[in-house]
């Protein structure tokens, strides 16, 4: 659906005072919603991009947490080893 009328319809509405009524133009072509902004588009893929990075890290962190932990071992909570950790 346009944001603006075609001259069609102008024309129809005011009945000929306007100068645009007789000049026919042809249909513009349509245009999906998603084109119409291209930095929405440009957004959309750097959000995209950006949590694929996001996971990707995430995994590494968790990945080499816990090779961290299973080297230190398991430290209990308040002890010397928690203190110095």
């Amino acid at each position: 659906m346009p944001l603006f009328p075609s001259l069609n319809v102008l024309g129809n509405a005011f009945g000929g005072c306007s100068p645009f009524a007789a000049v026919q133009q042809p249909a513009a072509p349509r245009r999906s919603v998603e084109h119409l902004y291209q930095s929405w588009d440009a957004l959309e893929d750097a959000k995209s991009k950006t949590a694929a990075i996001g996971s990707e890290v995430a995994k590494e962190y968790t990945k080499a947490s816990n090779a961290a932990q299973a080297k230190a071992g398991a430290i209990e909570l308040y002890s010397g080893k928690y203190y110095a950790a």
